[in-house]
C-alpha cells in the first residue's frame, strides 16, 4: 500500500493511521479466506481419500470456495479421479487442482454425451433406410468409427438393418440398440465383402474357372452352394450375367453379391439338369 501511494505521488510518503486501518481489516478478510480455502481443500482431499465418494460430494458442496460446476449425478466418479490425484500427488491438493481434476471429469462426461448422442443418430438414421445420411451420421468423430468408405454406404446400410433386426429379434426388443463394436464389425465385413466380390469379377475377366471358384470360396462372401465341380458352369453363367449388365447400362460393370448368388443357384440347377440328361443318355 505504502509502494502503491508512493509511485502514485511520485515521491516518498507515509500512511495514514486511516490507511493502515483499512489494510488491516483487508488483510484480515484474506487470512481468513485463506484459512477457510486450506481447511475446505483439506476435508475435499481428506474424504477424496476415503471410501465414501458421499462424503465427498458434500465437501464440494459445502465449500466456501470457488470450485468449478460439476455434474452431481456423476459424484462418484468426481470422488474416483481426486481420489486419484491426491494420492499421484501425496498430500492436499490446492483448489487450482481441484478445479482441474473437476474439469477433466467434466471433459470426460462431455465426450461420453457426444458419443452416446452419435450412436444414438447412427441407430435411429438405420430405420430412415437413406445410405448418404447413414453415412453422414457414421463419419460423426465422436464415434470413433474407422475405414468408412463412401462408396459402401448401401452395403452398410442393408447389413447394419439386418443385424438391428436380428438383435431386435434375439433380445425381444424392437428398439434394440447397435454398439459401437457392432457397427464397426459390420462396416469391416461390407468393406471385406466389397473386395473379395471385386476379386470374383477380375477373376471372371481372366477366364479361369479354377481362379473364378477361388474367389468365390471367399470367406467374406456369404455365398451358399458353391461346388467346386460346377466351377465351368460358375465361369460361364458369372461372364454371362456380367456382359449383359454390361451391355444394359453401356458401360463396364461389376456383379453385385446378390447378383452372384443368383448365377450360382441357377448354374447349379443347370449343372445337375445337364448330368441327369447325360445318365438318362448312357443308360439308354
Amino acid at each position: 500500500k505504502k509502494r502503491e501511494k508512493e509511485e502514485a505521488l511520485g515521491e516518498a510518503c507515509l500512511l495514514t493511521e486511516d490507511e493502515i486501518q483499512n489494510v488491516i481489516l483487508e488483510m484480515n478478510k484474506k487470512a481468513e479466506y485463506d484459512r477457510s480455502t486450506n481447511r475446505a481443500i483439506e476435508k475435499i482431499s481428506s474424504c477424496a481419500l476415503g471410501e465414501e465418494p458421499e462424503d465427498t460430494l458434500q465437501a464440494l458442496q459445502s465449500s466456501l470456495l470457488s470450485v468449478g460446476e460439476f455434474d452431481e449425478q456423476n459424484y462418484v466418479r468426481y470422488h474416483k479421479a481426486l481420489q486419484r490425484a491426491v494420492e499421484e500427488k501425496g498430500q492436499d491438493l490446492t483448489l487450482d487442482e481441484v478445479n482441474e481434476v473437476i474439469e477433466e471429469v467434466n471433459n470426460q462426461l462431455r465426450l461420453e454425451k457426444l458419443f452416446a448422442d452419435g450412436m444414438e443418430d447412427i441407430n435411429c438414421r438405420l430405420r430412415g433406410g437413406e445410405p448418404g445420411v447413414l453415412l453422414q451420421a457414421l463419419h460423426n468423430p465422436h464415434c470413433h468409427l474407422d475405414h468408412i468408405q463412401e462408396e459402401n454406404a448401401l452395403h452398410y446400410l442393408s447389413l447394419l438393418q439386418a443385424m438391428a433386426a436380428a438383435k431386435a429379434e434375439q433380445t425381444g426388443d424392437p428398439d434394440a440398440h447397435l454398439t459401437k463394436e457392432e457397427i464397426q464389425s459390420a462396416i469391416d465385413r461390407a468393406n471385406a465383402q466389397e473386395v473379395a466380390v471385386l476379386s470374383v469379377n477380375s477373376a471372371l475377366e481372366g477366364g479361369d474357372p479354377d481362379k473364378t471358384l477361388e474367389a468365390l470360396l471367399d470367406e467374406h462372401l456369404d455365398l451358399a452352394g458353391v461346388y467346386q465341380e460346377n466351377n465351368d458352369y460358375y465361369q460361364e453363367g458369372l461372364l454371362h450375367k456380367k456382359r449383359e449388365k454390361e451391355e444394359a447400362l453401356g458401360e463396364a460393370c461389376l456383379l453385385t453379391e446378390d447378383e452372384i448368388q443368383n448365377v450360382i443357384l441357377e448354374m447349379n440347377k443347370k449343372a445337375e439338369y445337364d448330368r441327369s440328361t447325360n445318365r438318362a443318355i448312357e443308360k439308354i
